[in-house]
């Protein structure tokens, strides 16, 4: 198995996590109120995560699994998946009915032997929303759309289904499991996957050109399991199968594999913020 390092600026997660978290500090009507008020919980997380090196790749990088999750003293962690995107809630309650923002990093391309004569993707950060329900007790669907600034510069999105198993003595440790479902517009295929004609040439790859459409099913699991009342550990591990456009791209046949593996663990950390 051949590793690279790749280190996207997960120092943003933490920064952002706590700028999230404390926002502009509101003026409480009098003391007696403000101590009425539950603390908001804060969990940071960072650890070492096992990913493809671009999509459709064979090769394995070594990149970072941050971790954020905020919620009120007076609820239950709300349940966080490690393929989701991060970002505040905006209507409704994590744990039952919610919708939002989320954002997440986008994949990148670098130079590498089997993409010699193909163009890089950089940095890149999507942005978009979510929405997320329990169907069933203990089961939650969930659904994001984001759309790239830099790297692809495209649309992406997500359909998950997991079953949440909790424990019964502490709350915070969990374990989830289900399948994934992930769409790509014409412009993230074609980023990805595609090949165009001048690259063709440069690459000795087939000129391909995908429309959009599901390129990818799957599954992740995930687990958290509290060491005491603030460290804890996050571990994942997630399969995808790539299909349609991209299991099509001469790219993938020829020079990757279209089982794709990512797997990881974090130390977590849970903070308390008075209010």
């Amino acid at each position: 198995m051949n590793l690279a390092i790749k280190l996207p600026s997960a120092a943003a997660w933490v920064a952002g996590a706590m700028l999230w978290a404390t926002g502009a500090p509101a003026q409480a009507e009098d003391a007696a109120q403000s101590q009425d008020r539950p603390d908001r919980l804060v969990m940071v997380g960072l650890g070492p995560r096992l990913e493809p090196s671009y999509p459709g790749s064979s090769r394995t990088s070594i990149g970072v699994a941050p971790v954020v999750n905020v919620w009120s003293e007076d609820q239950s962690l709300p349940v966080e998946t490690p393929d989701e995107g991060k970002g505040p809630t905006l209507l409704g309650t994590r744990n039952a009915s919610a919708a939002g923002l989320t954002f997440a990093f986008a994949p990148q391309r670098g130079s590498e032997t089997a993409t010699q004569g193909l163009r890089k993707v950089g940095f890149g950060i999507e942005a978009g929303l979510f929405a997320e329900s329990y169907v069933l007790p203990g089961v939650r669907l969930r659904a994001e759309a984001r759309h790239a600034i830099g790297a692809h510069a495209a649309l992406v999105g997500d359909a998950a289904l997991d079953l949440v198993l909790r424990s019964k003595r502490n709350d915070r440790a969990m374990l989830t499991l289900g399948p994934r479902v992930r769409f790509g517009s014409g412009g993230y295929n074609r980023r990805y996957y595609g090949i165009e004609p001048g690259e063709a040439v440069a690459s000795g790859l087939a000129p391909y050109r995908p429309d959009a459409g599901i390129h990818a099913v799957g599954a992740v699991a995930g687990a958290h399991w509290p060491i005491d009342s603030r460290w804890g550990l996050f571990g994942f591990a997630g399969y995808d199968r790539l299909v349609g456009p991209a299991a099509s791209s001469p790219l993938v046949k020829t020079r990757g594999r279209a089982d794709q593996i990512n797997a990881g663990l974090a130390l977590t950390y849970v903070f308390r913020i008075k209010r």
